[in-house]
């Protein structure tokens, strides 16, 4: 392909504690996660070619803007016209820093999803593996692109024969009973757990239920749901007040309001 490999693996600004790599991705050469930027960007690249003008580009689900501080990075950068961040929950400071001037905060999974404008690429690389409806997520951004326009997208996989050596030995089941014990990860959780957990809980018509997550980390976006209680138990969750928010739910004339003095 012709394409630069030197700077993927010599690159400074992708190995910086701004950029927020592992430590252990930092000791590999050609890191996943950077090997998926070094393809988005020469993609990039190659269509900015062809169009022989600067690009507007709409990238879907953003996070931190490390793509963009990528690209940024590289010995050629394309000339882009606008690149607009897209995000349900959208860090605008850290992304200010990343070199993000565009913001549009928008759920993809809205019924009424559109992007803001049209486009001459989609950039989706970490978006598809979180959907419930990947497709029709894909359809409502296509529509928002020029005639010729294209989508970057795709999610990592890893080999059957590598898949044994990077996972660890869990417990069979998490119950109290069976020894699993229980924290509050309120704070630390990802926004895209949280708003999965709603989509869900809606999508099933139960106000209240609890939904069992597999997560390699609950501040990562990464996740499986793997079962839904329609009668969760209310004990148990503190220091969180969940029995009184089910009360409040149940008589809301009951729900009190704290004053301050």
């Amino acid at each position: 392909m012709g394409w630069d490999f030197a700077f993927l693996a010599d690159n400074p600004v992708v190995r910086t504690k701004r950029f927020g790599i592992t430590a252990e991705a930092k000791s590999v050469r050609y890191p996943v996660r950077l090997l998926r930027y070094w393809f988005g960007y020469h993609l990039l690249r190659v269509e900015a070619d062809r169009l022989g003008r600067p690009m507007d580009v709409a990238e879907v689900g953003v996070h931190t803007g490390q793509f963009l501080e990528f690209v940024k990075s590289t010995p050629v950068v394309p000339t882009f016209a606008r690149w607009t961040a897209v995000d349900v929950v959208m860090l605008e400071e850290k992304l200010r820093k990343a070199g993000y001037d565009d913001f549009f905060e928008a759920n993809l999974e809205a019924p009424d999803f559109a992007l803001p404008g049209e486009y001459d690429a989609a950039v989706m690389l970490h978006v598809l593996e979180h959907l419930f409806e990947p497709e029709e997520a894909l359809r409502k951004v296509v529509s928002g692109l020029r005639a010729g326009g294209i989508v970057i997208g795709g999610f990592p996989v890893l080999p059957g024969m590598l898949v044994q050596s990077r996972e660890a030995a869990v417990r069979k089941t998490a119950n109290l009973h069976t020894g699993g014990t229980i924290h509050d990860v309120t704070e630390q959780l990802h926004p895209t757990l949280k708003n999965a957990a709603e989509y869900a809980s809606r999508v099933l018509g139960i106000p209240v239920t609890g939904l069992d997550f597999l997560v390699p980390a609950v501040d990562g976006p990464d996740y499986v749901i793997i079962e839904a209680n329609e009668r969760p138990g209310l004990a148990n969750h503190e220091p969180q007040p969940t029995a009184q928010r089910f009360v409040d739910l149940l008589f809301p004339l009951t729900a009190t309001a704290q004053v301050s003095p």
